[in-house]
Parts: structure tokens; C-alpha cells; sequence
């Protein structure tokens, strides 16, 4: 078996070997996508990270590079319907058929507010969507990328990879197991705590981090979808770690209200906090595009409990429990 040592990591010289050998990049948080841990090991396993490289968890009608390699076209990607694209300042909520960095700053006002709409239809306003710029510092990226990849990441759909700290849900059969569930990790502390300090995260407790890993190499992708409401709450919140990307949202698929189709793109720079509430939550569908993952992205999002979890609610015995389990912040991976 081959190992990997810190001093190759570090070096410029053992970074380009490692590239061209194995097809890993080097950005700012260590080795990415193939190495397990970054500089946080002296040592790792090649092997089993590049394994798991070439695994696919599928099914239906998700598909990623990995299993539309392995079969063809028996498992090419579904067409989408073509939409006009739009992307939204996050500052002034101006849209513009110009594309936009992620990190686009406002002008105040931005120079395409009085950009007419195309077609001459104007879009709803999204309403619900706050960005807050650079939540974490340059150090506390490495540190928790670090400590996530000290954890297994279990293969995903659609190129994913992901870590669970939370119950088992059954969101079909409405039903919760909560035996492997130890609490949300450590790390995740501070994180809470600052989240709870701003006037969009009062009273905000969450009981589950799902950490979403999402490679180019991999085709990583999340379709269109809206988050289940029996469950989780009002609020969704993510951490956007490694990379700048955009978070598209389109109008429900029920909605067939608005001719002809778009999708509004908004910017989540790295090291972002991103809040989806409202309309934006429920009245939208958001999805992560294949293209618009350049490099390796994690994504860290918090989930709330739903009223009925809550003090008065019909399941409130069951929310207090996961309540006090999540925040002992002593939680180890439930994949």
C-alpha cells in the first residue's frame, strides 16, 4: 500500500506529483478531494480514498459522472428544460441576465437595477435569502475541514458525499429514529452560537448538520428540490466552505405560472452563511448545478425543528429529546 506524508503534502514539488499521479488539487485547506484529512495526517491510506473515488450511490434518476462513465448512455443525466438564468445581487435583490462572480459586491444601487427583464417579464421577487459574508475566517476553514475529514464521508447521490449528525427520518412514513443519534459534533459549537447571534438566527437550535461534500471530478450536483417541512423548520442554514458557488432557485414545479421558465442564481462566496426562510423556502425549489462546481465544495446546513416538535406541538416530547441530544455537542457521525 502507498502512504502520504505531510512533508509531501507541504511541498510544491510533492503537490504537482501528486497531481499528475492521482489526479488530486492543491488549494488553500490541503489536498483536495481524494485524501482524507488533508495536512491533519502524518500519514493516509491511498488506496481506500481512491476506492471510494470510484464509487456511485445513484439511483433512479440521479446520476454523476462515476455511473455515466461506467454504462453509457443507460445512465446519461435527465434533460432539463431549458430556463432563462438570472442572477441576483444579494445585497439590493436587483437581477440581471449578466452573469455575476459569487462574490459580486453591491454598488448601491447595483448598475442593472433598471436592467429590463427579458422578454418583458419581470420574475417574482425572491424574498428570503440573506448571505452574510465571510462567517468564518481563513483559519476556521481549515480547522473544520480539517476536523470533517478526521470523520468517514459516506458516497451520496448525484457525486455527493455527505456526514450525518442527526435522526433517521422516514419522511414518508412520518416516522424518526433517533438510537444512533449522539448529538451534533463539536466543532460545530461556535458556529451555532454565532448563528444564534443574528437578528435572522434568534432562538435558532438546530438538530442536524448534514455535511454535503461536492466534487468536480465526481460531476457533484444536487437536483431541484424543496426541503421537507414535517420535520425541519422554518429556516435552513449553510455554511459554504472551500469554494465560491451559486445557489439556483426556481419557482416551485407546480407552478406553471411564469412563461417562460427561469432560474435565479445567487452568489455564495466562500466562507459565506447562507439563510433560506420564507417564500424562498417553501414557494421556491434550489438546486446545486453540476457546472457551477469548480472546485471542491462543503457545505455545512443546520436544520430547526417544525412546530410540531416544539413546545405546544403534538410531538413535542420527541423534539425535546432530539433538542437535548443535539446540543451536548458530543456527536460522532450517524452514516
Amino acid at each position: 500500500k502507498k502512504f502520504v506524508t505531510r512533508d509531501i503534502i507541504s511541498s510544491a514539488s510533492g503537490s504537482d506529483l501528486w497531481r499528475a499521479c492521482i489526479g488530486v488539487r492543491v488549494d488553500g485547506v490541503g489536498i483536495h478531494g481524494i485524501l482524507k484529512g488533508g495536512a491533519a495526517h502524518a500519514d493516509m491510506d491511498l488506496e481506500d480514498e481512491v476506492q471510494q473515488q470510484q464509487q456511485c450511490s445513484c439511483k433512479g434518476v440521479r446520476t454523476c459522472f462515476i455511473c455515466e462513465q461506467q454504462h453509457g448512455a443507460r445512465r446519461a443525466p435527465i434533460a432539463q428544460p431549458p430556463r432563462q438564468r438570472l442572477f441576483m445581487c444579494t445585497a439590493c435583490s436587483a437581477t440581471t441576465t449578466s452573469p455575476l462572480p459569487p462574490a459580486h459586491l453591491c454598488g448601491q444601487p447595483c448598475h442593472f437595477a433598471a436592467e429590463p427583464a427579458p422578454d418583458g417579464l419581470p420574475p417574482p421577487p425572491l424574498r428570503g435569502v440573506t448571505v452574510v459574508a465571510d462567517f468564518v475566517s481563513p483559519e476556521e476553514e481549515l480547522l473544520l475541514v480539517e476536523a470533517m475529514d478526521r470523520e468517514p464521508w459516506r458516497i451520496s447521490q448525484s457525486g455527493r458525499r455527505k456526514q450525518d449528525f442527526g435522526p433517521k427520518v422516514n419522511f414518508k412514513k412520518m416516522k424518526i429514529r433517533s438510537d444512533g443519534f449522539s448529538g451534533l459534533p463539536s466543532y460545530a459549537r461556535n458556529l451555532v452560537d454565532r448563528i444564534a447571534a443574528l437578528p435572522q438566527g434568534r432562538d435558532f437550535h438546530p438538530v442536524e448538520l448534514c455535511n454535503l461534500d461536492y466534487l468536480p471530478e465526481r460531476g457533484s450536483a444536487i437536483d431541484p428540490h424543496r426541503d421537507d417541512s414535517w420535520l425541519w423548520g422554518e429556516r435552513l442554514i449553510t455554511v459554504n466552505l472551500c469554494s465560491d458557488t451559486y445557489l439556483c432557485f426556481a419557482p416551485a414545479s407546480s407552478d406553471t405560472s411564469t412563461t417562460p421558465p427561469f432560474e435565479i442564481a445567487v452568489g455564495m462566496p466562500r466562507r459565506s452563511l447562507v439563510i433560506v426562510q420564507g417564500e424562498s423556502r417553501h414557494a421556491w425549489d434550489h438546486s446545486i448545478r453540476r457546472e457551477d462546481i469548480t472546485h471542491r465544495r462543503v457545505a455545512m446546513t443546520f436544520r430547526e425543528l417544525s412546530g410540531e416538535f416544539l413546545p405546544g406541538g403534538s410531538s413535542e416530547d420527541v423534539g425535546k429529546s432530539l433538542l437535548e441530544t443535539a446540543s451536548s455537542f458530543t456527536g460522532t457521525v450517524c452514516n
